[in-house]
């Protein structure tokens, strides 16, 4: 289990705990960062995915999917999690290098967390593969 300290849009600072867990997807081994509010009572959880990539990568595959799109966009919108789920993505593999997911498979949504990673001088984008790395 983890712990994450956010800043949200409103300024606010927000707090969140995760377990990891593998969930197997269409062959790809993938760990899921399943991210609650820490005083959270009820099931509904951040569905943050990664999964190797070669032998010196993690990619982030997924991070807005939700069990329950509705609800649980509203309960995490706007509070800095992908961002955040990203950064710790690299504190718990030391060894790898963070990536994001390329061209067609990398949606608006997730082009803007990295682009603000980027703007924070936090990530470099890399024009020629169409993929964001996050910096070590």
């Amino acid at each position: 289990m983890g712990f994450i300290k956010t800043i949200g849009k409103d300024g606010k600072p927000y707090y969140f705990r995760y377990e990891l867990e593998n969930q197997p997807c269409r062959g790809v081994s993938k760990v899921c960062f399943k991210t609650r509010f820490i005083n959270q009572k009820d099931n509904n959880w951040f569905d943050f995915k990664v999964a190797p990539f070669e032998k010196r990568y993690i990619k982030v595959t997924d991070m807005f999917d939700t069990p329950d799109h509705s609800t649980q966009q509203l309960l995490f919108q706007g509070k800095g999690l992908p961002e955040a789920l990203i950064l710790e993505a690299q504190r718990v593999y030391p060894d790898k290098i963070i990536i994001s997911d390329s061209g067609e498979a990398l949606w608006p949504a997730g082009r803007a967390v990295w682009q603000r990673l980027v703007d924070r001088k936090l990530a470099k984008y890399e024009a020629g593969l169409d993929r964001f790395i996050l910096n070590r």
